[in-house]
């Protein structure tokens, strides 16, 4: 999977620019809540257009362009489980997000048990995500966590979004998509 590392404000408006005219796209953060008292974003993985994007928010200044693409209600914004997501976008960047799509009340409206976005992966797409860095603390090295991360944005939105509705209601089960 190619990634672009976005690390400066001008970086950020260009991907921006171009996710602007996107009908959706995945989000995703990444957090140092389980080392921290105060946590804070420390990555923000993006899809779109066919491309991932990993967001450093320790570089950027300019969020604003970020902030006009989740804002805007023409895209569709899918995230899973994005309750903490979501309230840390508003908490950081007083972000309103319009038009979110979270594949994981998804699941709970369509009676999935298994709720994770691994679980969903592999059941309805066959395809495993590395999770052995999801804890890890961001500050003991970027490079080895950027490298697993992109796994799970750019296998999320069509994905998440068209075919677990569709299978479910077709009675086709897990994995005849």
């Amino acid at each position: 999977m190619n990634y672009q590392f976005i690390t400066s404000d001008g970086d950020l408006e260009s991907v921006c620019q171009d996710l602007g005219r996107e009908k959706i796209i995945g989000v995703d953060l990444e957090a140092d809540s389980m080392h921290s008292f105060t946590e804070k974003i420390c990555l923000i993985q993006i899809w779109g257009g066919g491309r991932a994007y990993l967001v450093d928010p320790f570089e950027i200044s300019d969020f604003s362009p970020f902030s006009r693409v989740l804002e805007n209600p023409d895209i569709i914004k899918i995230f899973h489980g994005s309750d903490f997501d979501v309230r840390s976008l508003d908490r950081e960047l007083a972000v309103q997000i319009k038009n979110l799509f979270d594949t994981e009340i998804a699941c709970r409206f369509l009676n999935i048990k298994e709720r994770g976005l691994g679980a969903l992966l592999k059941s309805y797409f066959n395809v495993y995500v590395d999770k052995r860095f999801q804890k890890a603390a961001f500050k003991r090295g970027y490079d080895c966590l950027f490298r697993g991360r992109c796994g799970q944005t750019h296998r999320t939105p069509r994905p998440a979004y068209d075919p677990i509705g569709k299978d479910r209601a077709s009675g086709l089960g897990p994995g005849r998509i």
